[in-house]
């Protein structure tokens, strides 16, 4: 259900509309960037991983042993390619993730999570999921929960 004033509505209210609108929008990334510092600052003291590493590795972890090619990584985690291969130059070089050569395109390179980064993503999810659920689900109830899945699927959709 479409809740907009209809077109031709008083001034008024269709200004009052719009600062509602940008404060939400506002409070809706002030909320998001300290959520994630903060998500990224707990990850790093207590696994010595970002944010950033783990999100690829929970990826890695998602696709299962055929691992992912760098460009489905960076889609997937939302990152630049460059950032993706800082990322994962990180990963490899901590031993947690390793390249491999697609048989059928040389040039094409497939990222795997180790032993090792399957068992680093273990240990960070506990934490990063303690983290969501102290800023963020513990917060809202489960038909706010609902509610707000369903908001951002539309703004997903759209």
């Amino acid at each position: 259900m479409d809740t907009r004033s209809a077109p031709g509505s008083d001034p008024t209210t269709r200004r009052a509309e719009r600062v509602a609108a940008i404060d939400t929008w506002r409070r809706l990334l002030v909320f998001q960037r300290r959520s994630m510092n903060e998500l990224d600052d707990e990850l790093r003291a207590e696994r010595g991983l970002d944010l950033e590493e783990y999100d690829v590795l929970l990826h890695l972890t998602e696709a299962g042993r055929d691992g992912l090619r760098m460009g489905e990584i960076a889609d997937r985690a939302l990152l630049a390619r460059s950032s993706c291969t800082r990322v994962v130059d990180r990963l490899e070089r901590g031993g947690l993730v390793e390249r491999a050569h697609e048989p059928q395109d040389r040039r094409m390179v497939r990222v795997l999570l180790t032993a090792d980064g399957r068992a680093a993503q273990r240990r960070a999810a506990a934490v990063h999921v303690r983290g969501i659920e102290r800023r963020f689900s513990s917060r809202l109830s489960p038909e706010d929960l609902v509610d707000l899945r369903r908001v951002l699927t539309r703004l997903e959709e759209s």
